[in-house]
């Protein structure tokens, strides 16, 4: 496999893993919706922040309050039932003809939201918790919490879960089969050493205990935040990055680098193979 490969496929499964998904453990559907993938309501699950959330009947209109929920609502063919994205899922296609949920600092929009009315709200594990308790509370809605995705496997719990969530156990199975076997194509092409990667997102990398570390290693990349010891997501010293020498440097599409990295002023960047 080439390193131009590499990348391509790297980049093919930070989106297909939806960036910054979640998934909350110790959730009774996630074994068992992998083994059933049925969907029946009324329903109760757990969520990540320990909460009770019962679902009467299936969910006709939904708020995703982060990229992450959303693209897995399109992917799984639930993209009718959105009637609400954050600012940063304009991306997708028809996105513009969901009421933008997004308030001017670009955090959620409290009343945008209770306004909005949804039979229920996916909050990804970038929300913090005291905006999930003000919808309940004020908006008296019913809202899922999502916890931190760590693995590839989490993801496909995840994807199962929305289903279920939703009433789109068979889009989401549908959804988990192809990634599997994009997974499986991905696999079958790499050889050889494994490249150094540095993988960039508004300034933070992933390290250990994160999908996106899991994705990069499935592409077959060598994570140097996780090499460096960073646990989670976190910032690279330009001491640690210089001794990592990543051979790549992956931004996410449409997030260009900070200003002057592309033609690698920076001492950090010109010290590294990276910048060859």
């Amino acid at each position: 496999m080439t390193r131009t490969g590499l990348r391509l496929f790297v980049a093919l499964l930070v989106v297909m893993a939806g960036v910054a998904g979640g998934i909350a453990p110790g959730v009774a559907t996630a074994e068992s919706t992998a083994q059933d993938a049925q969907c029946e309501f009324p329903a109760t699950f757990e969520d990540a922040g320990g909460a009770e959330v019962t679902l009467a009947e299936e969910p006709e209109e939904v708020v995703t309050l982060n990229p992450s929920a959303a693209q897995t609502m399109w992917e799984i063919g639930a993209e009718n039932k959105v009637t609400g994205v954050s600012q940063y899922a304009s991306y997708l296609d028809g996105a513009e003809n969901r009421t933008a949920i997004s308030a001017e600092d670009g955090f959620t929009s409290v009343e945008t939201v209770i306004d909005l009315d949804p039979d229920l709200v996916l909050a990804p594990n970038t929300i913090p918790p005291e905006t999930v308790e003000q919808l309940r509370s004020e908006g008296d809605l019913t809202v899922y919490q999502f916890e931190s995705a760590s693995s590839i496997d989490d993801v496909r719990d995840k994807t199962r879960l929305i289903g279920q969530l939703v009433g789109e156990c068979e889009g989401a199975e549908e959804t988990v089969s192809w990634m599997d076997e994009e997974l499986s194509a991905v696999e079958d092409r790499i050889e050889g050493e494994q490249p150094a990667v540095y993988f960039e997102f508004f300034e933070t990398t992933p390290g250990q205990n994160t999908f996106q570390n899991d994705v990069l290693t499935t592409a077959g990349g060598q994570n140097v935040a996780a090499e460096a010891g960073i646990d989670g997501w976190g910032q690279m010293s330009q001491e640690q990055l210089v001794e990592q020498n990543p051979e790549w440097l992956v931004v996410t599409e449409g997030y260009p680098l900070p200003e002057g990295r592309a033609s690698s002023p920076a001492p950090q960047w010109r010290r590294t193979t990276s910048s060859m």
